[in-house]
């Protein structure tokens, strides 16, 4: 009937339409997965270390994040810490290097303890978005009420409203910049200016 006849032809162009897309779905899944097979293939040759129980959380693999995991191991300090990441690649990479950075999200509570910090002796929150930082900080403060927990920003507005929603000590990456050039240039390292305390704390030169 012309009536099935349209059905049919509708559902042709549907398919067409689809397969396109669910070919692209399907090679995004295979990658996926390779990369997660390729982490836990190298993970049995060359585990990383194990997570302490009360290891320092880390939020966030990226640039800062992974400064901060390289103090955190360095040999003066040496504590004990694991660091979480929604980019399988960042993940991927670092399990490969023996890192112990685990895939997922670091301001849930339940995958903290999944992977086996049940009681974090310190947290960072270290995400490239602000949003992600103040959400992060306000889910893990709810959940470890007394925890020490430590966070960066990028202006005193956001410092001022992750201290308020419950940081311990908040990083201001624009302030730390800017005493940091005010200690190279009233140091042996610059001008040698006399500079009294720093550029973020609106001092000058005297």
């Amino acid at each position: 009937s012309s009536y099935e006849r349209q059905v049919l032809t509708a559902s042709v162009i549907i398919s067409m339409s689809l397969t396109p897309l669910l070919g692209e779905l399907a090679e995004i899944l295979s990658a996926r997965l390779e990369e997660s097979a390729a982490a836990q293939h190298e993970g049995t040759a060359d585990p990383p270390p194990a997570v302490a129980l009360d290891a320092v959380l880390v939020c966030g693999y990226g640039e800062v994040g992974k400064a901060v995991c390289d103090a955190l191991g360095s040999a003066n300090v040496d504590v004990p810490f694991v660091a979480f990441d929604l980019d399988p690649a960042i993940v991927s990479a670092a399990a490969a290097s023996g890192k112990p950075v685990v895939y997922g999200d670091g301001a849930s509570a339940e995958v903290l303890r999944a992977a086996g910090v049940t009681a974090p002796r310190a947290i960072i929150v270290a995400y490239e978005n602000s949003a992600r930082r103040m959400d992060a900080l306000t889910r893990l403060r709810e959940a470890f009420p007394t925890l020490p927990m430590y966070a960066r920003a990028r202006s005193e507005e956001e410092a001022g409203e992750l201290r308020a929603a419950g940081a311990t000590s908040v990083v201001n990456e624009v302030a730390e910049v800017g005493d940091r050039f005010s200690e190279l240039l009233g140091g042996g390292d610059g001008l040698d200016l006399p500079f009294h305390g720093g550029i973020s704390g609106q001092e000058v030169p005297q």
